[in-house]
Parts: structure tokens; C-alpha cells; sequence
């Protein structure tokens, strides 16, 4: 009987640590427990909003619309990274970061997010990361460049000018209009430098150039050194032209020992203009691009011009 006895206790107490493991197994769906459904994050793609990568203007918000939904434990925080850094509540619209769910929405919502980016040129990753209330994690992340945005040129348009040695009224040019003017007229960005009159009629043309009206006037060896590959036919931006002038080197032309026309000597003068030379001129705001595209010489007369595209 006594065996009996124990032999009972002994199957008694199987059964019940049998039936405590199978209790601790046991996980309840509704609150993730680490075993459930993890929460979900997504970026809403529609008009206005940031759901891919690309780039964007230097200086512009970034707008993103993100839509959390719980898995098997509520919502708890929606924390936002620039970079793996948390992004600074003074360059986002939320009213915290972390930012908490309350109430209904612990089981989901849509959320309109603009982010201040940095105010550099780069590429930034900017990463979603919703937790749940058993610590369950979800991350949407997108890759934003920034850049610098580029302005559309006003003109292209061409422009002869003038020997200054010949009629009145001419040795200037309006690069605005591309129309030639008097070299000391007010619209006048650039001035033939006239002849020297120590020289023969056939010979006496110095073909060169200098600012007019306060205007600078640089020389640009090769636009390669502003944008790889880039051709005076290339470009159409303005922030273009002004880099090229930026690069420019300053006109080395000689005008000391001349006999000249032009009553200004020891100015800033080029070299003689050569077909396919390159100019850039800034006069107040306004920054020009010039190429050389033909050099007309006369020898029986000053009626010598340049012609020349003009970009603006």
C-alpha cells in the first residue's frame, strides 16, 4: 500500500509540472509578448510628400506622410533620424521626438512630417522608426539629396562690336541687346580697344577688349574647369556663368607702348581676340558669357568687328 501511495504522489506531481510548463508557453496575441506581429511603417507616396529617393533644392522642406499600424502590442514612440541622429525638434513639426502614441491612436496613424534639412549640399538618410509596447521595432527609411538650385539663363543671343577706330558711335557693346553702341555709352559692358596709329591702315587694328562702364572682364581658358566636358553650347544656367567668371583669369593684353586711339592707356586690356576665345563680364548683378565666334578684319578701313554669343 505504501508503494502504492508514492507511486500516486510521484504521477501527481508530473502531471502538474507538465500542465505549469504548457502555462508558461502560452503568449496572449493581443500584446506581442516578443513572439507577435511586429509593427509596420510606410511612406505614404503622394503628391507633395517624400517617399523615395531624389533630390530636392537646397533651402526647401522636406515633407514626408508616414502610416504606422500596430501588430500584436499597441504603439508606442515614432522617432525620426537625419543620419542616425535624432533630428532636433527645432527642424521638425512634431511636438516631440520621440513622439508618443496616445489614445486610439496606439493601434495606427498617418502622420504628416516637415523636416528643416541641414543647410549643406549632401546626401542625407532620413529613417522612420516606430516601436511598439513590447518593444518591437519597424524602420522606413529614404535617401534625400540635397542640392543647389539652378537658374535658367535670360538670353542667348549674339553681338557684333565694333573697331572703336572707326565712325562715331561705335567701339561699344551692349551685351543685354547685342547691339553696338558709342564706346563710352552708358549701355556699353565691353569697348574695342581701337587702333594704333603708328601702324599701317592694313595693320593698324589692335583687336582687343576691356571693360566699359565699370564692367570686369576676365578670361576663361577652358569651362571644363567649372563642370567637366562643359562647352560655352552647354550651358543654360546662370549659376554656370557665374563660376566661369569666378574662374576667370584677369586680361593681360599690353596696351603701354601703343599709340593708341582709345584715350585710356595702362587699363586692363586682352590679347588679341582669337575666334573661340571665351570672356566672362560682370557689371553690377548681371554676369555674362561670351564667345568669340568670328573676327572680321578689314584692311582698307576701320570697320573691323568681332562677333559674339552672348549668354546671360
Amino acid at each position: 500500500m505504501k508503494n502504492l501511495n508514492l507511486n500516486f504522489i510521484a504521477l501527481f506531481a508530473f502531471v502538474a509540472l507538465l500542465f505549469t510548463a504548457c502555462e508558461e508557453d502560452i503568449i496572449d496575441p493581443g500584446t506581442g509578448g516578443g513572439d507577435g506581429t511586429p509593427p509596420s511603417i510606410a511612406l505614404v507616396d503622394e503628391a507633395g510628400f517624400i517617399a523615395a529617393d531624389g533630390e530636392i533644392d537646397l533651402g526647401q522642406p522636406l515633407r514626408f506622410k508616414v502610416s504606422a499600424t500596430k501588430g500584436s502590442a499597441d504603439l508606442k514612440t515614432l522617432t525620426v533620424f537625419e543620419d542616425g541622429s535624432t533630428i532636433p525638434l527645432e527642424r521638425i513639426s512634431l511636438s516631440a521626438n520621440p513622439a508618443l502614441f496616445v489614445g486610439a491612436n496606439t493601434g495606427g496613424q498617418t502622420l504628416e512630417i516637415e523636416v528643416t534639412p541641414d543647410d549643406k549640399e549632401g546626401v542625407y538618410t532620413y529613417a522612420f522608426e516606430v516601436e511598439d509596447e513590447e518593444g518591437e521595432i519597424a524602420t522606413a527609411s529614404v535617401v534625400v539629396t540635397t542640392i543647389i538650385p539652378f537658374t535658367a539663363i535670360d538670353a542667348d543671343i549674339t553681338g557684333a562690336l565694333l573697331n572703336q577706330g572707326g565712325a562715331a558711335g561705335t567701339g561699344g557693346l551692349d551685351l543685354d541687346a547685342g547691339e553696338g553702341t558709342g564706346s563710352n555709352d552708358d549701355a556699353a559692358e565691353i569697348q574695342d580697344e581701337g587702333i594704333d596709329l603708328d601702324q599701317t591702315a592694313a595693320n593698324n587694328w589692335r583687336q582687343q577688349i576691356s571693360g566699359a562702364n565699370d564692367a570686369e572682364v576676365v578670361f576663361i581658358d577652358d569651362l571644363g574647369n567649372v563642370v567637366e566636358g562643359l562647352t560655352f553650347e552647354a550651358v543654360e544656367f546662370k549659376e554656370q556663368i557665374t563660376d566661369a567668371f569666378a574662374i576667370g583669369a584677369a586680361l593681360d593684353g599690353d596696351d603701354s607702348n601703343c599709340n593708341c586711339s582709345d584715350s585710356t592707356n595702362g587699363e586692363a586690356v586682352s590679347q588679341p581676340v582669337q575666334v573661340g576665345d571665351i570672356f566672362a563680364v560682370k557689371r553690377g548683378d548681371v554676369t555674362y558669357l561670351l564667345l568669340c565666334t568670328a573676327v572680321n578684319v578689314v584692311p582698307d578701313g576701320n570697320t573691323d568687328s568681332y562677333e559674339f554669343s552672348i549668354k546671360y
